[in-house]
């Protein structure tokens, strides 16, 4: 049942609305997609589970060390050794096969080498004196057990270098302090042998003196050196494993596959917002989202789709007709035409299936109605042998306009556009049909004027002079680019698109054999009516 708003609105879509429309669609088309949105995200997310389950997840564990400038090492005393760039070759040396190898479990599992560092990371903070050791590992007691050993093998590595050049140097001046002692040997066996008071006994003493300075100078630098502290540093957080990621792997591929379900999911809903052409129409924000409100919804049953101007004139009237009648005078009212079109969005429809119905529920509530039938497919033929007059008779012969109009109940009259064989074309064609159509509209409040699809060009060159149009839309079958090229066609012909008659979609047990029509009774000549069928149409809801 739909409810009938009063306010009118602009209906149709100008050019600079088509980004609006495009968004519309693609909303109204997630949300008619949402099963599928739903069963791709579920499977894109249980196949990231899947996957995630076949992964091991990494557990870091980082060692922190503090530095001490050491002998023999890229960080040693001195004013240029202790710059805080030689850390970073220090790290380097971290991770260097040597201390690899120097792992107790290096030799134990058979590793190479460059398999153990390649877990290994080393980073040093800004400005400070720290190595940050962190190795990654499924097994959290490899991982720990790998941070730990690497900065344990690092700092006794690092220590055994500044010890080796220590052992060095002190080599190099106990061999240099061994030559000046066999030099003041000789020396002093030389002065020795010289006459006392010489001059050679005299120079020979201040060699002596200085041979045995020198050896004190030596024995008192290797000693300095013998005592140089050999602390290359301590480890001041040992190894710990980090706090587990929130998330974590198997959390990342989980939720990675449920989002490429749900892009895949919307994709889908893009196809559905009229991109192929067998897109169809099936929610009222779709035909919103073209700016065209929902005026009424028709049932779509089989005996109205092949309802026609003839039979008796329903026994009741529902009051529930009055809201769309109020409704189809205010449309007219604002853009100031009694005359309506009314067509089909679908290209295949020969007619528009709500019209008798909608000049039922107009005459019903007393609004005085003309229906002018351009399809032939509305008003049947006079039975007994006689021709009933239609708009070309009318045109081309001269007759009364009264000759044309038939009463088919009360506050309701039908006219044919052509009779026998004249073609709804060349009607259209007449130079007076629109000054024929004016005079219709000064004896009723409302002319429906009943064409076929909007994509035709015998509705379009009505269009373009009857300037109003209600739209016939049927969920499931009319395509939304058969309405968006309608709209468009509006726009072009400058015609006010007042708003859409829904049909819902026809079901299957609906569908069965026309019974066949018994012309000779309860024809037009009989001054009868409309089909007793109720109720024609529902003003209540929109049927979606």
């Amino acid at each position: 049942m739909s409810h009938f708003v009063s306010e009118p609105q602009p209906p149709t879509v100008s050019p600079d609305r088509k980004p609006q429309t495009r968004t519309m669609l693609f909303r109204a088309a997630a949300a008619r997609s949402w099963p599928i949105l739903i069963a791709l995200t579920l499977l894109g997310g249980l196949a990231g589970a899947a996957v995630g389950g076949t992964v091991s997840e990494t557990r870091p564990a980082t060692a922190v060390i503090l530095l001490n400038p050491l002998e023999g090492n890229p960080f040693y005393p001195g004013t240029r050794g202790e710059l805080l760039v030689n850390l970073f070759s220090e790290a380097q040396v971290l991770r260097s096969n040597l201390v690899a190898k120097t792992l107790p479990d290096a030799s134990a599992t058979g590793a190479s080498a460059e398999q153990i560092l390649a877990d290994l990371s080393v980073s040093v903070p800004p400005n400070t004196q720290i190595l940050q050791v962190s190795y990654g590992s499924s097994d959290p007691a490899v991982a720990l057990g790998r941070a730990q050993g690497f900065a344990d093998a690092y700092l006794a590595y690092r220590k055994a270098r500044a010890a080796a050049s220590i052992a060095s140097r002190v080599a190099g001046i106990k061999t240099e302090i061994a030559t000046h002692e066999a030099d003041l040997t000789r020396l002093t066996a030389q002065a020795a042998a010289a006459p006392q008071g010489s001059a050679t006994a005299g120079l020979l003493l201040t060699q002596v003196q200085s041979v045995a300075t020198q050896i004190n100078q030596l024995n008192a630098r290797m000693g300095d050196i013998a005592s140089t502290a050999l602390d290359p540093g301590q480890i001041i957080t040992p190894a710990k494993l980090q706090a587990p990621n929130a998330v974590g792997t198997n959390g990342m591929l989980t939720g990675g596959g449920a989002l490429l379900g749900f892009l895949l999911g919307l994709g889908v809903a893009f196809l559905r917002t009229g991109v192929r052409s067998s897109s169809v129409l099936r929610t009222r924000s779709e035909i919103e989202a073209f700016g065209i409100r929902t005026l009424a919804t028709q049932p779509n049953t089989f005996e109205a789709a092949h309802r026609t101007f003839s039979g008796s004139v329903p026994a009741d009237i529902n009051s529930s007709f009055l809201p769309f009648g109020a409704q189809i005078l205010d449309l007219t009212r604002h853009h100031r035409s009694k005359s309506i079109l009314i067509t089909a969005s679908r290209t295949d429809a020969e007619h528009p299936v709500c019209v008798v119905s909608m000049a039922s529920s107009l005459a019903a509530s007393g609004i005085r109605t003309i229906v002018v039938d351009m399809t032939g497919k509305l008003v049947l033929p006079q039975a007994a042998g006689g021709r009933s007059p239609g708009l070309a008779d009318v045109l081309r012969d001269g007759l009364p306009l009264e000759s044309a109009l038939v009463s088919v109940g009360p506050s309701l009259q039908v006219i044919r556009a052509a009779a026998r064989t004249d073609s709804v074309s060349r009607v259209n064609a007449a130079p007076g049909l629109m000054e024929l159509i004016g005079s219709l509209a000064e004896r009723a409040d409302v002319v429906l004027v009943a064409a076929g699809s909007m994509l035709t060009p015998d509705t379009q060159l009505l269009a373009s002079s009857i300037k109003s149009a209600v739209i016939e839309i049927e969920y499931g079958r009319s395509r939304i680019s058969d309405l968006r090229a309608a709209v468009q066609i509006c726009h072009d012909l400058s015609v006010d698109l007042l708003g859409a008659v829904v049909l819902p979609p026809r079901h299957k047990d609906s569908v069965r054999p026309v019974p066949p029509r018994k012309d000779s009774e309860n024809t037009i000549a009989d001054g009868g009516g409309l089909d007793r069928t109720a109720p024609l149409i529902s003003s209540g809801s929109h049927g979606d």
